[in-house]
């Protein structure tokens, strides 16, 4: 319940303390095995990491690097910090689908931008920190927890103002360089107050986790759930990635009422769940399945809710949603209790013309999208033209929002930070419209397709393709190149797979460009055949088209392309290259 008297982050978490000290934070998966960790030592252990980091010199609004994995340590790292007056950088830890050297670049790259004072980590890895192309800025001192935590709590909570900078949450950079999101601690606040408001959460509730804690989905859903003193189950991303089956049967048992994850984990939980495991589930208690992260596909989204209804799941539970770290997460949510909509539009029409029109779903042209619900409360959504003018429903535009949890800016990028705020309005990149009053994102802007003057969306094609036999677990993408001075741009479909006959290879080929032509009319089609894992990830499991399309243009995955990716690719990739 959220009172009057609570304004900030730390207030919510202590009141949390006091009113449900057995409120319990559950770790599985930790080297030592599990851990169950009550509110009540959670405050007064944070407590103690606050007076540590005082003692060591952190001063109010030094940036601090926290590179933990999913452990209690790092929950007390963070509130630690902030009673302290530090700002929380969340680093990106390995979790199993990333690449350790693109893990790496991405480390080197936050922790130069941000200049953190402390790196608080189980380990130090490598020099990469020292690495930094501004040397007038001091080598970050690397910490671990237990060099912080102290005896007693002493430490003097730091005064700091609505507009105070509390935390910066690095962007994905699923389609550019991570950009620090700078939140002040009433960006936090607001945007956590409107979850729990907007979703009724309550101490009855139970949170299963298993998306890292340095991700926005994961940590500020983390965050709500402490702050209310709703019980949390967390775990690392290899459990469920791994294992769905024994991940939901733990969700199960333990009485699991909201979940959160992009929409490849429920198309994970339809392939790797057999009929045998799930008439052992009992989902009937599952409140709440966010589906949000990445472009929702629709017929995951119907099959998921017609299978797992077997084990008591409800239509209305599933809750497709749209957010950003830019907006601290949340930005519009389906009412409760509603089961999802979807449109099948005219693909053709929506694409090249800029408008959602309605047709059958059996028709050729028919793509469906998904309804991601209205605004949060507080915050106003809207849908503008290239010049900025605000469109009636139905035609496609960028979506911005407006309202108190949106970010004060980029840290340290005046330049980013003005191209995306202007009036108040956070302009998000991403491509949708408005119907009957609903939100509904077609795409984003950055990775429209453009071919002989025809547009297509990456969703024109990916969910088609990665149905397909063959494609490893449903990793494909769709993108072209766009220099000029090139070949014609045609358009690239990379897929990964594991086949391991040439024949058969051969045959994919043959089949996908056959499957895409017919579907969208197009002929000038390249097909990239990439191995399992060459596709870049986010930390949720988003496919970074941009990151893929950059890396084949500077030839850093040859090594991973099967033979039979088709000759007019490479040699586009060559003199893109060149």
């Amino acid at each position: 319940m959220i009172t009057s008297c609570i304004e900030t982050l730390i207030d919510a978490l202590d009141h949390s303390a006091e009113c449900h000290p057995n409120s319990k934070v559950y770790f599985s998966g930790l080297r030592t095995g599990s851990q169950t960790i009550p509110l009540a030592d959670i405050a007064t252990i944070s407590k103690r990491y606050a007076c540590g980091l005082q003692r060591l010199g952190l001063q109010k609004g030094d940036l601090i690097g926290l590179h933990l994995s999913t452990r209690p340590e790092f929950i007390y790292s963070l509130i630690g910090m902030i009673r302290a007056g530090g700002v929380p950088v969340p680093l990106p830890t390995y979790s199993g689908g990333q690449s350790s050297v693109g893990l790496g670049e991405r480390l080197a790259h936050i922790v130069h931008h941000s200049g953190v004072r402390y790196i608080i980590s189980e380990q130090r890895l490598g020099n990469w920190a020292e690495e930094d192309p501004k040397p007038e800025r001091c080598t970050p001192q690397w910490l671990s927890p237990e060099e912080i935590e102290v005896e007693g709590d002493g430490a003097s909570l730091r005064e700091w103002g609505s507009s105070d900078l509390c935390l910066v949450q690095y962007t994905s950079g699923s389609t550019a360089s991570p950009k620090g999101v700078a939140l002040t601690h009433q960006n936090v606040w607001a945007g956590l107050k409107t979850i729990i408001q907007e979703i009724k959460l309550t101490p009855a509730d139970v949170w299963c986790s298993w998306l890292p804690l340095y991700h926005d989905m994961g940590l500020i859903g983390m965050l709500c759930n402490l702050a209310c003193g709703a019980s949390l189950h967390l775990s690392r991303p290899r459990s469920f990635v791994g294992n769905p089956a024994v991940w939901l049967k733990e969700f199960s048992r333990c009485g699991g009422t909201l979940y959160a994850g992009p929409s490849f984990s429920f198309a994970h939980m339809l392939r790797h769940i057999s009929d045998q495991q799930l008439a052992e589930l009992d989902l009937s208690g599952w409140r709440l399945a966010f589906n949000g992260s990445e472009s929702i596909d629709p017929l995951v989204l119907e099959q998921f809710i017609q299978r797992f209804s077997q084990a008591g799941f409800r239509a209305s539970a599933m809750f497709p949603v749209y957010g950003m770290a830019e907006a601290t997460l949340a930005i519009s949510f389906p009412p409760l209790e509603s089961t999802p909509v979807i449109q099948w539009v005219d693909a053709q029409v929506l694409a090249e013309v800029g408008r959602a029109v309605e047709v059958a779903r059996s028709n050729p042209q028919a793509r469906g999208v998904v309804s991601v619900g209205r605004a949060v409360s507080e915050h106003t959504v809207r849908i503008t033209n290239a010049v900025g003018a605000e469109l009636p429903e139905t035609w496609i535009g960028e979506v911005q929002v407006q309202g108190p949890a949106v970010m004060t800016g980029y840290y340290a990028d005046l330049k980013q930070s003005a191209a995306v705020l202007r009036n108040g309005w956070l302009s998000t990149g991403d491509l949708g419209y408005i119907s009957q009053g609903l939100l509904f994102i077609t795409g984003r802007a950055k990775e429209l397709i453009i071919v002989n003057g025809r547009k297509f969306y990456p969703q024109d094609v990916e969910p088609l393709v990665g149905r397909m036999d063959g494609v490893y677990r449903s990793r494909c993408v769709a993108f072209t190149f766009s220099d000029t001075n090139g070949p014609a741009p045609q358009m690239i479909v990379a897929v990964e797979t594991s086949l391991d006959s040439k024949s058969q290879r051969i045959a994919l080929v043959s089949k996908l460009r056959s499957l895409v032509s017919n579907h969208l009319g197009l002929f000038t089609i390249c097909v990239c055949l990439l191995k399992p894992g060459a596709i870049p990830l986010t930390s949720s499991g988003k496919q970074q088209r941009l990151l893929l399309r950059q890396q084949l243009q500077q030839g850093k995955l040859l090594d991973k392309l099967w033979p039979e990716t088709e000759a007019s690719t490479t040699t586009q990739l060559a003199s893109q290259a060149s």
